[in-house]
């Protein structure tokens, strides 16, 4: 009878344990305010794909600051189409690729979709809570239908947008509807 009493102790613990973790996953918000100390969600490099055309690319693999990002058809062996996702307390991600701490940036001055060094390049990637990392380096993720997202700037609240195979990306009013402000990750 102890033994069952015991366990059953364990287990009523337990079940506390995962209710006071589960309020803190939900909490996030909450926990932002107080400082939010969790480590970035970190996706392994995958293809982002367009709902109307292709995948993200960074055109010749070339990760100089400045380089435009864009569309191209999907290839299983190049290396320009991995994209690693950061997502941090705020709400708010990083899409960076190759290993340099280089991100999607969004010119504000021209409009250019580009590749661009995060500050604190990796490790800056790799802080919980938007520490240096400017608007224009951040985006919001919002699942639209059922794992297709619209990628939002957190700088002005535009889309980004495919423009076709073989052509760059740019910045739009957000439409759900449109196939080509569809990503899927």
């Amino acid at each position: 009878m102890k033994s069952i009493t015991r366990t059953r102790r364990v287990l009523a613990s337990l079940g506390a344990v995962a209710a006071v973790a589960g309020a803190v996953v939900a909490g996030a918000p909450a926990a932002q305010a107080a400082g939010c100390e969790l480590a970035p969600a970190l996706s392994s490099p995958e293809k982002v794909y367009n709902g109307a055309t292709g995948v993200l690319d960074l055109p010749g693999n070339n990760e100089a600051n400045g380089q435009r990002i864009g569309v191209y058809s999907a290839n299983d062996w190049s290396d320009a189409q991995r994209w690693m996702i950061w997502g941090y307390c705020d709400g708010t991600s990083a899409i960076s690729h190759g290993g340099a701490g280089k991100t999607i940036d969004l010119d504000t001055g021209s409009g250019a979709v580009r590749l661009m060094d995060a500050p604190g390049g990796w490790e800056g990637l790799n802080r919980p809570f938007e520490y240096g990392m400017p608007d224009n380096q951040k985006w919001r993720l919002t699942d639209e239908d059922r794992g297709w997202y619209l990628v939002r700037s957190a700088v002005n609240g535009q889309c980004l947008k495919s423009n076709g195979t073989g052509q760059y990306t740019s910045m739009t009013s957000c439409d759900r509807n449109d196939p080509a402000q569809r990503w899927r990750f």
